[in-house]
This record gives C-alpha cells, sequence and structure tokens, in this order.
C-alpha cells in the first residue's frame, strides 16, 4: 500500500469520527493550562450533557470518601482536582468517540486508553519537574500520541500481521516497520488526526516527531517531542503497551543532567498511577515482577 493511498483512506477515515463537541474542545485546551482555576473548568463543564454526568459520578465515587451526595459541578470539580481530571480527559472526550465504532481487527480500544492514560500522565509529570517548552500541550499529546494506529487498524488490518512479522524478523522499532509496508506511520497519522480536530501545532509537531525527537530547542528547553518519546518507551516497559515493537519500550527513564528531576517525576508518576488502578508499580515507578 503506498503513502498516498493509505493517506486519502486515513483522511476518509478521520472523517468518519465525530468532531470533538465544543466543550469537549475547550475542556482539553483548559486541560493544557498547568493551573487552571476550577471555577473556569466547572463552567465548560456544566454546559455539556456528556462531561458533567461523568464529573458527578466521578466525585460520587468511594474514591474521595465523600460525606454527602455531590449534585454540583463546581463542588464536583473543587474535590477531584485538575490533575484527577487530566486522567480521565481521554475515555470522556476522544475514547467517547471510539466507542461508537464497530470492534477492528488488533484493536482494542481498553489496551490504547490505558497506554495513552499513563503516557499523558508521565509526560505532565516530567513537565512538573523539568524544563518543557509548550509544558502545557504535555497530557493532551501524551493522550493522542497513538491515536495513528486506530487509523492503520481501520483502514490497513490485512496488513497489521505482516508489519508484526517484519518489526520481528528484522528487529524494526514499530514506525520503521509501518514505513516498510504502509509508506507512512502512525505518528504521521496521529498528526493528521491532530490536525483534524484543530488542536496546537506545536502540540501536533511533537506527536509527529516522538518517535524521531529534537534533543534541544532553541530557547534551551527541552522540546516536547523528546519527553514524550521518553515517556512512551518508559510506558511500553512497564507492560502497557500497544502495537509496539520490543525497541520502543526502555526499562528505565534516564536523562544525564536531571535526574533528581526525573526521580521526583517517578515517584510522582508510581502514585498516581496507582490511585488509577495499575498494580505492579513501586515507588519509582519500576515494574514489579
Amino acid at each position: 500500500m503506498s503513502r498516498i493511498i493509505l493517506r486519502e483512506r486515513a483522511g476518509r477515515a478521520l472523517k468518519r469520527l465525530p468532531p470533538l463537541s465544543v466543550a469537549a474542545s475547550n475542556f482539553l485546551a483548559a486541560l493544557r493550562e498547568r493551573d487552571v482555576e476550577p471555577a473556569y473548568l466547572a463552567a465548560i463543564i456544566q454546559r455539556d450533557p456528556m462531561l458533567a454526568p461523568n464529573v458527578l459520578l466521578l466525585a460520587n465515587s468511594g474514591v474521595f470518601g465523600r460525606l454527602g451526595q455531590i449534585g454540583c459541578i463546581k463542588h464536583a470539580v473543587c474535590m477531584v482536582g485538575a490533575s484527577t481530571l487530566r486522567r480521565y480527559a481521554l475515555r470522556w472526550t476522544i475514547g467517547g468517540l471510539l466507542k461508537g465504532f464497530p470492534d477492528l481487527p488488533h484493536w482494542s480500544t481498553t489496551k490504547f486508553t490505558m497506554h495513552a492514560e499513563a503516557v499523558a500522565l508521565l509526560s505532565d509529570t516530567l513537565c512538573d519537574h523539568l524544563p518543557v517548552a509548550h509544558a502545557d500541550s504535555a497530557f493532551v499529546a501524551g493522550l493522542i500520541h497513538d491515536i495513528g494506529k486506530f487509523v492503520i487498524c481501520a483502514e490497513a488490518a490485512g496488513h497489521i500481521e505482516v508489519i508484526m512479522s517484519l518489526r520481528e524478523k528484522d528487529h524494526l522499532s514499530a514506525i520503521e516497520a509501518e514505513r516498510e509496508v504502509l509508506g507512512i506511520d502512525h505518528a504521521e497519522l496521529s498528526d493528521m488526526a491532530a490536525q483534524y480536530w484543530r488542536l496546537p501545532d506545536e502540540l501536533c509537531q511533537a506527536i509527529l516527531c516522538h518517535h524521531q525527537p529534537s534533543c534541544y530547542t532553541s530557547t534551551g528547553e527541552l522540546p516536547l517531542s523528546l519527553v514524550l518519546s521518553k515517556a512512551d518507551g518508559f510506558v511500553n516497559g512497564l507492560g502497557l503497551s500497544f502495537l509496539s515493537s520490543p525497541l520502543d519500550s526502555t526499562e528505565a527513564l534516564e536523562w544525564p543532567g536531571y535526574e533528581r528531576g526525573v526521580q521526583e517525576a517517578l515517584e510522582s508518576f508510581a502514585q498516581a498511577l496507582q490511585n488509577t488502578g495499575h498494580e505492579g508499580i513501586d515507588a519509582s515507578g519500576a515494574r514489579v515482577a
């Protein structure tokens, strides 16, 4: 299959995806702001018939040890907090769009969601401890960096076995095998999706380059694509991978010159991941056998 043919099919597949609602788009944009005001989030959520009940359901769950029923969005947002809302953003917005699609060969919304949420969380946490350009885009970039794999499953399902066999036989990364077979890779397709949803240019660029990131920026800050790449590899190494090659995994998140910040980020990430129900992760963020 040529790049041109798959690009055309990808365009048709993306057009079948419903556009994000205005509220969903505003919700994701607001979550990019690291110091977003709860009142602003509440104002967005209460206008959306899908977001509002989900937030109330979460606030009234046993996780928060509530004393009484919460029926006010503002109260719910204050109780849940922006950081927790970030962890549920995918399943309430983009994840909701995917539920309406039929089952596809090799596609798993559950595995995709687990991987995407973990990468988003780790990318966002690293930005709390390291000097990263466009840090506000880290979480949303993590959520959708692999959405191109949905396009491959939808439009090139017959080629997935060939891709998987090729990467094992020739020891290729996922994008190397995809390019060999399809002439295009999931990172480029994910960038197309991000542009379809009219997400910011710097976010689209980070997604496009997350398998071949830059090491520096002109401002001296770390590129978002590099943060996304390291988070993606580490999460794959934890066993939370989806249609990835073993070459796309790393057992340790090593970053010379930023050891302390990385360690603090991994500790925060491990705690947050455990709070979302992932087991087998220790206090340093490493997988427990």
